[in-house]
């Protein structure tokens, strides 16, 4: 069976029909909410949406091979047909070019890519675009294999013998659709919803370089118009506009050099897919040049595998995760795992003569601090201590490591039976990636770093080299991957010229997991910093998210916030920021007797918020994300039309869910904002004394990333179960930061 779907109709199939539902199409496609109505003849099936002329925009889904049809996991479908939306908003203005970790190759006209996940099977399309003066797009074979297409031959005749029929479906399609009563009240929407609003759109605003350059406050300005002689760090707070001043000025360093006939390369380097797309899409929004093919934006592991020789490569070997976020992820799961495994068995051998730190933290419980803290160090002692110096089991290995100098940023290990546990946790871990056929994003990091080391790596600079390179989310990179990002640049002669943006009040423990921050913060030797040369500062002091009433707050959370060691370059002062966004309602207070009038209440709220005129958007907030599926169960029992986001990699899919309230964890929004902002599910405060400094500094990061996603309105519930208000709550109270509810007992 062949499938013609107009633009307009997939969109608000993608939007609308459950994920259950795409096996391969929606079962059930005459909805009356979902504004299409299908038509068929002998072997195709037309999709068209209220309101499509003769002229639309057509995607053809051309007649498949029922045994791939059937290998397709029933998950990955609907995340298929996001993808083919997105080749037909791309062709909409060509050059097609679609996200790097699509792996897309072209032969003329057509164009190969990944159709879903790696994990979902290494599924490929092979696609024709831009046909007729419609534009159509024709996706011609879904296969397992990459296909030579210089030897790929589209039948033409087909494609004609398929859109024949066009002009019956049309006429047929709308008749069933004007046929249809509109009651527009049965369609269920509490809230409009568009990813363009709330994450890269929602800080371009539809701007171009030149307006943007007009609106900028003169700190920003600053920033984009400097000169880059050496390593620039711009450290701001949520919503002052880094990403925005790192895109505009990374568009300045492009024009300018075209205007000098200057031949230039840029490197936007991330640690994830996600900020990667999210950074491709301002750029695009914002450039009126018609394209920027001198910068390369991709996450650093993705350009280690693609620098480093075949030769150097690990042949048969997939990376563990798509990118570093992920990889780490994937690292602490199976780290902690191996601890937990020895911990019930070989431990005993090392019990008797391992340090008393060591002891108690392997003996503490599965998940507690301590367990998570060790875990978090055994992870970077992997990377920066053993992989760094190429120390891999064998006979050698205990003798190299045990003589080796430890510094004071490695992990704490105070006798050699420390060190010997951590090398056979090292050990089991490394030979479990072997079994599986895995590479850890640390592994192909140290392997780039001494690939870039090289001789021959020296000879490609001239040419593969950067002239300048950007670092978003310099917080997030490890000591392994900022060195390696010294050696990117052309010259050798000179210091790099860098410019990375960072939020001191985001560190790698928040992203990641429980650790405690001052573990991640010194376990880095600092010479990715040293090797900087000079670094200038830009700080910027003028938020434009939210407005001064939501500020306050943040400021009141940045305060309470422990003394961290991170070092100067991360400082910032909250007393001296500025909002330049309208005024707005003061944060409301909401207490409940427990966690069960807690859950009902917010589930209330979430259905009971209107939309505006202007696509008003809400987004309930979860602070501790085991009790999110209590609240999404909720949610939903209201019939809330709701999107749920467990991971980075769903932000996506907010594309189609455009009339949704948003349901996460904090940790999973940021970069995101929303107009209203109701926060929930603290995590219980326990009255236990051990690692309270640290619980408390994690609500209080999960707490100011909260509230840092609101524009204009913030609602905190909290339930006397999980320990009552906490400090930080109750002074905002106090002092008048956060109003307190009227009759918000329930």
């Amino acid at each position: 069976m062949n499938y013609v779907f107009t633009r307009k109709a997939l969109e608000s199939l993608l939007e609308k029909a459950p994920a259950e539902h795409w096996v391969p199409i929606p079962a059930k496609l005459d909805d009356e909410s979902w504004g299409v109505a299908s038509w068929s003849s002998d072997n195709t099936t037309f999709v068209i949406s209220d309101g499509d002329s003769p002229g639309a925009q057509r995607i053809v889904i051309a007649s498949q091979d029922p045994s791939t049809v059937a290998a397709v996991p029933q998950h990955a479908w609907k995340s298929m047909y996001q993808r083919v939306l997105r080749v037909a908003q791309a062709d909409e203005a060509p050059p097609l070019r679609l996200p790097a970790k699509w792996s897309e190759y072209h032969e003329g006209n057509l164009v190969g890519f990944f159709a879903s996940k790696e994990s979902d099977g290494n599924l490929r399309w092979i696609t024709e675009v831009g046909i007729g003066s419609s534009r159509d797009i024709v996706f011609w074979k879904l296969s397992n294999e990459r296909t030579d297409l210089a030897k790929f031959y589209p039948p033409s005749e087909v494609y004609h013998g398929i859109i024949s029929q066009w002009g019956e479906a049309l006429a047929e399609v709308s008749k069933k659709l004007a046929e249809r009563p509109r009651d527009r009240e049965s369609i269920s929407v509490q809230v409009s919803f568009d990813l363009a609003r709330v994450g890269f759109r929602s800080i371009t605003k539809g701007d171009t370089y030149s307006s943007w350059l007009k609106k900028l406050t003169p700190q920003q300005l600053q920033f984009v118009d400097a000169p880059i002689p050496h390593a620039v760090k711009l450290r701001g707070p949520a919503g002052s506009g880094k990403t925005l001043c790192l895109v505009l000025k990374a568009l300045r360093e492009t024009y300018r050099a075209r205007n000098e006939n200057r031949r230039v390369r840029i490197l936007c380097s991330t640690h994830s897919w996600a900020v990667a797309e999210q950074l491709d899409a301002m750029m695009r929004d914002i450039d009126e040049s018609g394209g920027t093919p001198e910068v390369d934006i991709v996450p650093l592991v993705e350009l280690a595998k693609s620098a480093m020789p075949a030769e150097r490569q690990a042949i048969g070997y997939r990376l563990l995760g798509e990118d570093s976020l992920s990889g780490k992820r994937e690292q602490l799961t199976r780290i902690d795992a191996i601890v937990d495994s020895i911990s019930r068995g070989d431990w005993l051998s090392f019990r008797r003569y391992a340090s008393r730190s060591i002891s108690e933290r392997v003996e503490s419980a599965r998940h507690s601090i301590e367990r998570n803290a060790l875990v978090w160090d055994l992870m970077n002692e992997f990377s920066a201590v053993l992989a760094g110096h190429g120390i891999l089991p064998g006979i050698a290995a205990e003798k190299r490591y045990l003589t080796l100098q430890r510094g004071a940023w490695m992990m704490p290990l105070e006798n050699d039976t420390d060190k010997r546990f951590v090398l056979r946790v090292y050990d089991a871990y490394l030979r479990q990636l072997k079994e599986d056929h895995l590479l850890t994003s640390d592994q192909l990091i140290n392997d780039f770093l001494n690939y870039l080391e090289t001789f021959s790596w020296n000879l490609r600079r001239d040419v593969d080299g950067y002239d300048l390179i950007f670092v978003d989310e310099l917080h997030l990179f490890g000591e392994q991957e900022r060195q390696s990002l010294h050696y990117l640049t052309r010259s050798t002669a000179e210091y790099p010229r860098m410019v990375m943006a960072l939020d001191p009040r985001q560190a790698p423990s928040e992203v990641y997991a429980e650790f405690p921050v001052a573990t991640v913060a010194k376990a880095e030797s600092g010479t990715a910093d040293l090797e900087l040369g000079e670094v200038s500062a830009f700080e910027l002091k003028v938020v434009h998210r939210f407005s001064p009433q939501i500020l306050a707050l943040v400021q009141h959370v940045h305060r309470l916030y422990p003394a961290l060691d991170l070092g100067e370059n991360w400082s910032v002062e909250p007393d001296t920021l500025e909002s330049s966004a309208p005024a707005g309602p003061r944060p409301v207070l909401f207490t409940h007797v427990d966690d069960v009038s807690e859950v009902s209440a917010v589930a209330r709220r979430g259905a009971e918020s209107e939309p505006d005129a202007s696509s008003d958007r809400t987004a309930v907030v979860i602070l501790d994300q085991l009790r999110l599926p209590a609240f999404v169960a909720a949610l939903r029992q209201h019939k809330t039309r709701i999107v749920v986001i467990e991971s980075r990699d769903d932000i996506d899919s907010l594309k189609y869910s455009r009339r949704s309230v948003v349901v996460g964890a904090a940790e999973y929004l940021a970069g995101l904002q929303f107009d209203r902002v109701i926060i929930a599910g603290a995590p219980p405060r326990s009255a236990a004394t051990a690692n309270q400094g640290h619980q408390r500094r994690r609500f209080l990061s999960l707490l100011y990333l909260a509230v840092s996603r609101a524009t204009r309105e913030v609602e905190l519930h909290f339930s006397e179960e999980g320990g009552g208000l906490p400090d930080v709550v109750e002074r905002a109270v106090s002092s008048g930061v956060v109003d307190n509810a009227s009759l918000s007992r329930s």
